[in-house]
């Protein structure tokens, strides 16, 4: 296949990491012959930040970049404004990419080598952390990570936008879009990836396809691991209620909220008693499941997660 390729970004109130990602953009290697690539940038802050960084990248060439001020406040409002500005653009691939990642060399061809080669209608790769400091020997750096283990056909069942790809043709055939009630809650690009599993589409999965993100400081505390396996976990209980009657959905979450809080209990449990100093993330780890139940319990009891309602988002 080729095409045009939108790659969007969408930004808020982070200009310095948005100009080293545009910078990386640029050195992209070339993603295969009768390809040929614009970067979208959208900018979902009140003031228009991010307009001067993506003058300063047009700059050289100008026929590469565009420019969207989305003002409404969210990442599902954010997303589809970008969808609407690769359609307008005729892109034949939109690829999305968040404003605190740098894609590794191979990116964008890894992607649509994965999409071309299993026939899907999009494709995700895996995401690396990199940190602001040095992280203490407690934390578990695999919590930072996105990968996926793809079945026999090398897809896998569930996506997220961070590093992905989809084909304009099967947005457009399935009118799909990012669900903006979920705006404050998060959890509207697995929505949209389960729209696309429901409608047929496959997601390919694609390793050699990586991405770093920048994690600050401020993430590289337990609380804020401890509260992030929570929060998806209510968000996760949600959607995959939604549709059914009350009772239904509230008896599904609380089962499986509680099955995870006994597991988790003794997850937690063993790995006290087997701590061992070689491996001290052992114990901040074992609350993985412990967390998630906790939070198929509040969904059940009516709790909806709203960390980005805040004005930052990210």
């Amino acid at each position: 296949m080729t095409g045009l390729v939108a790659i969007c970004v969408c930004t808020m109130d982070r200009p310095q990491q948005l100009r080293q990602l545009l910078r990386a953009l640029g050195r992209l290697d070339a993603p295969g012959p009768g390809h040929r690539e614009i970067v979208i940038v959208v900018d979902n802050s009140s003031d228009a930040t991010a307009r001067a960084v993506v003058d300063e990248a047009a700059a050289s060439a100008p026929e590469r970049y565009r420019y969207a001020h989305e003002p409404r406040r969210g990442l599902a409002f954010a997303r589809n404004r970008a969808l609407g500005e690769a359609m307008l653009a005729r892109a034949d691939l939109i690829a999305f990419i968040d404003d605190d990642e740098m894609p590794r060399p191979g990116w964008l061809g890894g992607l649509i080598e994965a999409l071309e080669t299993r026939d899907a209608a999009a494709a995700i790769g895996p995401v690396e952390p990199v940190f602001e400091a040095s992280p203490p020997r407690w934390l578990p750096l695999a919590a930072y990570a996105l990968e996926r283990s793809p079945a026999a056909d090398g897809c896998v069942r569930e996506g997220y936008t961070s590093n992905a790809i989809l084909r304009a043709a099967a947005v457009r055939e399935h009118q799909l879009r990012f669900d903006e009630h979920l705006n404050a809650s998060g959890g509207e690009d697995t929505e949209f990836f389960m729209q696309l599993l429901r409608a047929g589409g496959r997601i390919a999965w694609a390793p050699a396809a990586l991405v770093h993100e920048y994690v600050p400081r401020s993430r590289m505390t337990v609380a804020w691991l401890w509260r992030r396996w929570y929060r998806i976990a209510v968000v996760e209980a949600w959607l995959r209620t939604r549709g059914q009657n009350g009772a239904t959905g509230t008896l599904f979450s609380l089962a499986r909220g509680l099955a995870r809080v006994v597991a988790g209990t003794g997850r937690v449990g063993v790995a006290l008693v087997t701590w061992t100093p070689r491996r001290p993330d052992m114990v901040i780890a074992s609350f993985f499941t412990l967390c998630r139940g906790l939070g198929y319990i509040a969904s059940a009891l009516g709790t909806r997660a709203d960390h980005y309602a805040s004005k930052r988002y990210r």
